[in-house]
């Protein structure tokens, strides 16, 4: 047991050290505290394999947002890529647009070439099916096959004339006609004839057309192959405008296969639609491609870039929906009906970032499972494939692009929780995210840390602009840094913290027409900082002043104690002391937690009652079993109770209750115990510490007013410095106990007792009379039985 001096309720920041800051003139970049988590980062930016995405993990404000985007800013200026990316028209599989490579910085040039050739055609291509040059050669080719033709008729003739038959050519086609005295037989002269002139007729025509089968298909073999002659002219002609324009777009991508593959399957498609261009000619107004037929024509440039931006992408997705990351194919509305083309496909910001750094909180993602999934699939498979939307409307026709080839590197930011989640749930998630970088809460407070936190300060001053901050500005900004972290050896590393603190102090300075910011100022900061949040902790000690909750500070009671707890209520965390009651009494039912039987405790604060009766068991359960049963409950509690930091302010209840040995109330008490008696520390130590002090000067201060913690917790001791002087003062004090013992001989002001050979507690010692209650109700209990 030890009564804590006042020098160890807060360790102090010297002042004088920042002169060093001063010398050398130096401000402070560099990331503190986190080199376990940078490292981690270092690496799985290094490592250019499949897997290694990384999760980065840590609590709010810790830096894991700006230095995680600085260091992927960095990889990202030292990596270059190569390619953009466009979907064109597939010609042989109209449902999925031809995904198309293309050098960096060229996929716009293509679309404004395609643009360009389009109109270039719809001009030159009826001028040049007009020309005379096109007419010359197609007249000649219709004069030679003429002359195969009456060559042809004639020879069918020779054959004919024999059987009184002879063959024209007409609009309908070759048709035959009998002849008689030199002329084509009129059709009055076919009516004419008797029924044995048509049978003979009818015989002679059966056996010319055994012998004219071969002229007649001659014929028609000429005009097929006229017909073939002027297709292959026209076909060729064509081929020749379009290629006239079309080498100079392919003479910017001479190595590109693909799309010349594509070049090539266009030039067949405009070839079949010529038509097409003449039509567009002749309306004689300007036309819209992009709605029109020769859409198909245009290029839908999706991933581009500047020509000479070589820096791979960082890309930050704020609403990582499954649209937003993998793009979509978009619809349009025309006459009831829901159309859509390769020109309405839409990237995502995976493909933004393709070749690069996508970063997302992890939070905002898993809020969208498809979302989620749809990521592993990419990272998965290595490929980007836009998948269609689900309309509910009638849709003519749904696209499947051809996919991407992804290759990127992707960043989840999120919480400690949120990762152990993923990795105990999700089999994907770590053959997926390899690498973990988690940013540390705290760091050592060393001097040299100390000195970078003034660095860090100046760095501050001057990213935003702020006035200069003095040395005891900066001691100040330390040792709040220790208090956020409760540790006098630690500093917090929640940086936006400091800042946004260092932003209100420079207000106020600023209000008081200072030049530089003091401690005064931090203080001040604080304080208003407090005020804004406190509403409800001040409702409470109203309460206590008005006697609407019911605490001694003064006195003594038996099966009374004054417990501590701490309340969050988000932006502000406070201390506040509670009334806690220890009945005792003949029985069997043990130790009984009113709290859990009304279902209003949690299960670590349940743990620590029944940690109290397995102490009373090891202490007073020697030579009879343990027969008694107690009641233990917080007063005017309300609200849900959890956590262990009251067991053993508890189990001073009980042993006060069960010695009637009365209870300072004058002391409040927390702290852990385990079965054996000892004192284990607990969280919020400060506030707690404050919280009652806040209650005793409301009660007023009488003398003997203090508080007993176990002694691991003097080392997160930063406590405000109006109790620092209450203590100092001699109002107030501070205990540090080890074990249930040297608790007692504070609160009860009488000696535990140590058990002998014999297992039993001296007379008149706090625990011998414990133990003979115990065997008192032992022999009421046996009574009754018998």
């Amino acid at each position: 047991m030890v009564q804590v001096d006042s020098k160890e309720l807060k360790r102090r920041c010297n002042p004088d050290i920042f002169q060093e800051v001063d010398s050398c003139g130096e401000i402070c970049k560099e990331i503190l505290g986190q080199s376990r988590a940078i490292k981690a980062i270092e690496t799985g930016l290094s490592i250019d394999r499949k897997g290694y995405n990384i999760f980065v993990s840590g609590g709010l404000g810790t830096g894991r947002n700006s230095n995680t985007y600085a260091l992927t800013s960095e990889a990202a200026a030292n990596r270059t890529i190569e390619s953009d990316w466009c979907y064109g028209y597939n010609f042989l599989q109209p449902d999925h647009p031809r995904a198309i490579e293309l050098p960096l910085g060229q996929s716009m040039v293509l679309k404004s070439n395609m643009e360009w050739l389009i109109q270039r055609l719809i001009v030159e291509f009826p001028k040049h099916f007009t020309s005379k040059l096109y007419d010359d050669r197609r007249k000649n080719i219709i004069k030679i096959y003429a002359r195969m033709r009456k060559e042809g008729l004639d020879n069918l003739n020779r054959i004919a004339h024999q059987y009184q038959f002879e063959y024209q050519i007409s609009e309908k086609g070759l048709l035959y006609y009998p002849v008689v005295d030199g002329h084509i037989m009129t059709n009055e002269e076919a009516e004419k004839l008797s029924p044995e002139q048509m049978e003979t007729l009818q015989d002679q025509y059966l056996e010319m057309n055994n012998h004219t089968i071969e002229e007649i298909q001659k014929l028609r073999k000429t005009d097929e192959d006229q017909m073939e002659k002027l297709l292959e002219l026209r076909e060729k002609e064509a081929k020749k405008v379009i290629d006239l324009y079309l080498d100079k777009i392919r003479n910017r991508f001479p190595e590109n296969k693909e799309l010349m593959t594509y070049f090539a399957e266009m030039t067949e498609d405009m070839i079949d639609n010529l038509e097409e261009f003449v039509k567009a000619s002749q309306q004689g107004k300007e036309l819209n491609i992009s709605e029109s037929f020769f859409l198909r024509y245009l290029v839908n440039p999706l991933i581009y870039h500047e020509p000479n931006d070589h820096a791979a992408p960082l890309i930050q997705e704020a609403n990582p929906t499954y649209e937003n990351l993998f793009g979509n194919v978009t619809y349009r509305l025309q006459n009831n009906l829901v159309y859509t083309d390769h020109m309405q496909i839409r990237m995502g910001s995976i493909h933004e970032a393709n070749g690069g750094y996508l970063i997302i909180q992890a939070y905002d993602l898993l809020k969208n499972l498809q979302a989620w999934e749809g990521l592993k699939r990419v990272l998965k498979n290595e490929v980007i494939a836009i998948e269609p939307i689900n309309l509910n409307t009638i849709i003519t026709r749904v696209l499947k692009p051809q996919p991407i080839p992804l290759k990127v590197k992707v960043i989840l930011i999120g919480d400690p929780r949120l990762y152990y989640l993923l990795l105990e749930n999700d089999p994907d998630f770590a053959k997926l995210f390899k690498i973990r970088a988690d940013f540390e809460g705290d760091m050592k407070r060393t001097d040299e840390n100390v000195v970078k936190m003034g660095k860090f300060v100046r760095f501050q001053c001057e990213e935003n602009k702020l006035l200069p901050f003095d040395h005891s500005a900066m001691a100040e900004i330390v040792e709040f840094s220790s208090r956020a972290v409760e540790n006098q050896d630690r500093l917090s590393t929640e940086f936006n913290l400091m800042a946004d603190m260092m932003i209100q102090a420079e207000a106020l300075a600023v209000q008081e027409e200072k030049t530089q910011v003091t401690a005064k100022e931090i203080k001040a900061a604080i304080a208003q900082r407090n005020h804004r949040n406190n509403k409800y902790e001040e409702r409470l000690l109203r309460a206590f002043e008005t006697g609407d909750l019911i605490l001694d500070t003064h006195g003594e009671v038996v099966g009374q104690i004054n417990g501590l707890t701490v309340m969050d209520s988000g932006e502000y965390r406070f201390g506040m002391p509670s009334r806690i009651t220890v009945s005792t009494y003949a029985g069997e039912e043990g130790v009984v937690n009113i709290e859990r039987e009304i279902e209003r405790s949690g299960a670590i604060h349940d743990k620590g009652v029944l940690i109290i009766a397995g102490f009373l068991g090891s202490k007073f359960a020697i030579h009879n079993p343990l027969t008694l049963s107690s009641s233990i409950t917080f007063e005017q509690s309300y609200s849900y109770i959890d956590g262990d930091s009251a067991s053993s302010t508890e189990l001073y209840g009980l042993i006060s209750s069960l010695s009637e040995m009365p209870i300072k109330q004058s002391i409040a008490a927390t702290g852990s115990v385990n079965q054996k008696g000892e004192i284990q520390p607990i969280g919020g130590v400060n506030e707690k510490i404050e919280g009652f002090f806040k209650v005793c000067k409301i009660k007023g201060f009488k003398g003997g007013e203090g508080v007993m913690i176990p002694i691991q917790n003097v080392k997160n001791l930063m406590l405000s410095d109006e109790v620092i002087e209450a203590v100092e003062a001699g109002k107030f004090v501070v205990y540090a106990v080890r074990t249930i013992e040297e608790g007692i001989s504070i609160m009860m002001d009488g000696k535990a007792g140590t058990i002998d050979e014999n297992g039993e507690y001296p007379e008149g010692t706090i625990f011998g009379k414990v133990q003979s209650r115990i065997d008192y109700f032992a022999q009421l209990m046996k009574s009754r039985d018998d």
